[in-house]
């Protein structure tokens, strides 16, 4: 038997459509607010990032909570979000929806992440009208793919490993 396991979006995953290409259904979600972090861009520049929250006490982050996720769902998000490679975690979390603190996921970031990369908050509206159309066109049927075939890899992996920090050799 599944379990449905409930994930704080605040970035992409926001997006029903973007969720819907992902995983080939429609979720489950209701208003939600994650206090004691912020929304960051993570990445070299505003154009080239993406979301990533952080804790800090006097903030707070608006977003959505997903209710109804199989464990599998749960699995193609983590591909998604490059936990695998390092890039963000997945952590338990407790957000308020509906007036009641309801326990979660959110995707944090990763030991691999690079904290030099934080450059600020993340311009969800300057980011969509730059890049999501292109990347719910191609990015995201493409990673579908991947998914189907077994392979598990972001096809943007190489994106992935500039927001990493260096390994010294």
């Amino acid at each position: 038997m599944s379990t449905h396991h409930k994930v704080f979006a605040y970035g992409l995953l926001k997006y029903p459509e973007l969720v819907d290409g992902l995983i080939g259904r429609h979720l489950q979600t209701q208003p939600a607010v994650l206090h004691g972090f912020r929304r960051m861009n993570l990445g070299p520049s505003l154009e080239d990032g993406c979301a990533m929250i952080v804790p800090s006490p006097d903030h707070l982050v608006d977003g959505l909570l997903i209710t109804d996720l199989t464990d599998e769902e749960l699995r193609i998000f983590d591909l998604f979000e490059y936990v695998p490679q390092g890039v963000y975690a997945r952590s338990s979390l407790s957000v308020v929806s509906n007036g009641e603190q309801v326990g979660c996921f959110a995707y944090t970031m990763g030991l691999k992440a690079n904290p030099d990369l934080l450059n600020g908050d993340w311009q969800e509206s300057e980011y969509l009208e730059a890049t999501y159309k292109e990347f719910l066109e191609q990015t995201i049927p493409a990673f579908r793919l991947e998914v189907e075939q077994g392979s598990g890899l972001a096809p943007w992996s190489e994106w992935a490993e500039t927001l990493t920090t260096p390994t010294k050799k």
